[in-house]
């Protein structure tokens, strides 16, 4: 208990500065930075997103993540460094942002424990492991809950969100439609997310992803979405996920899990949370990168019910908050791709910077961007 104590003091004895330095350096060590296995692709499609720059068929589904591409030919972030600090920017404004919304929202004790929970979290830190279009789309889906009592302005950025990355924002966004509405109607939290905004957001991924299209159409683009590659590699996507359902399972919210047995202690105030959870984890049946694309649409829900509720935070015992940090600094950090688990990035970038500055290390003699996930 002692280890658990300090780790208390920590999280809420600590001056805030240390204490968030602590957080954002773990997060740091822990994950590590490294730029999406695909980026050279995406990087081809920013040089001009009004025309389609490869012929196969199973890699066109890149080209529906059309915003951030857009916004880096727009602004001439297209060569290989611009295009990655630029989405490496997308996911330190995520960061930022939601930060600055715990401590602007909450009081100090529980944006602390706000902050644990999110550090524990995948989707915390996997726009950083893959830098790429994550950024961007974790940032969106913030701004939107950002907007919680400007509908209008949600369904703004819901827009950006259809443009950006439709399916995510569409699965996203409904599981916490349907979430809030449910606790709505057995009026079980007084500080449910408002719902009108959840909708126009909702409408607003919708409008984004006819926009695409008419863009894409206006463009004379003939592009192959995602339902192309997903046909073609169904049954390795049902290998991955039935042999390392384990695994698999726990990548989604890793440490987190604990927080999410704290939070079914409310008993059937949890019970539209866990619905919603567990109804869309089926998703992991089919698609590639697990960890990634569940991190992602179950964040909205995550941080709608636990994130900015004050009641939820408020119930988290010191012990507890210090136990979570602890869990946290010494689970390794899993994220798994291809039914496999991965590791922090971490010290491949230190060896990179040696290889490159010094000469100390040798290099392998691969493709650069796989080499950690080999």
């Amino acid at each position: 208990m002692l280890l658990i104590d300090a780790a208390a003091k920590v999280v809420f004895d600590w001056r805030r500065r240390n204490f968030l330095l602590l957080v954002f350096a773990a997060m740091l060590v822990k994950t590590g930075i490294w730029h999406i296995p695909n980026i050279n692709e995406t990087i081809a499609f920013a040089r001009n997103p009004f025309v389609v720059p490869f012929d196969d068929p199973l890699k066109q589904y890149l080209l529906t993540n059309w915003l951030s591409p857009f916004i880096a030919w727009a602004i001439g972030a297209t060569s290989d460094a611009g295009f990655a600090l630029l989405h490496l920017g997308f996911a330190v404004a995520f960061t930022a942002l939601f930060t600055w919304l715990c401590f602007h929202r909450l009081p100090e004790r529980e944006a602390r424990i706000a902050m644990v929970i999110f550090a524990s979290l995948p989707a915390s830190t996997t726009a950083y492991f893959w830098v790429g279009m994550d950024g961007l789309t974790l940032l969106l889906m913030l701004t939107v809950a950002a907007s919680d009592r400007r509908p209008w302005l949600a369904g703004l950025f819901g827009i950006a969100l259809g443009l950006q990355h439709f399916e995510q924002g569409f699965v996203g966004l409904s599981v916490l439609l349907f979430a809030v509405l449910f606790a709505a109607r057995l009026q079980q939290d007084e500080e449910a997310y408002p719902w009108r905004a959840v909708a126009f957001a909702w409408m607003g991924v919708i409008l984004g992803k006819i926009l695409l299209v008419l863009i894409f159409w206006k463009a004379g683009m003939d592009v192959a979405g995602r339902d192309t590659w997903f046909i073609t590699h169904w049954r390795m996507l049902q290998d991955q996920f039935w042999l390392h359902t384990q695994v698999v399972v726990w990548s989604v919210l890793g440490p987190g899990w604990f927080m999410a047995m704290r939070y079914a202690d409310r008993g059937r105030r949890s019970l539209p949370f866990f619905l919603a959870l567990f109804g869309v984890l089926p998703l992991l049946m089919f698609v590639g990168d697990q960890t990634r694309v569940l991190a992602i649409v179950t964040f909205p829900l995550i941080l709608t019910f636990w994130l900015t509720q004050r009641s939820v935070l408020a119930e988290v015992t010191r012990l507890q908050a210090g136990g979570l940090l602890l869990l946290w600094l010494v689970i390794p950090w899993v994220w798994v791709w291809g039914g496999q688990p991965r590791w922090s990035v971490f010290p491949y970038g230190i060896a990179f910077a040696i290889g490159k500055l010094t000469g100390w290390y040798q290099l392998p003699a691969v493709d650069i961007g796989d080499w950690p996930f080999r």
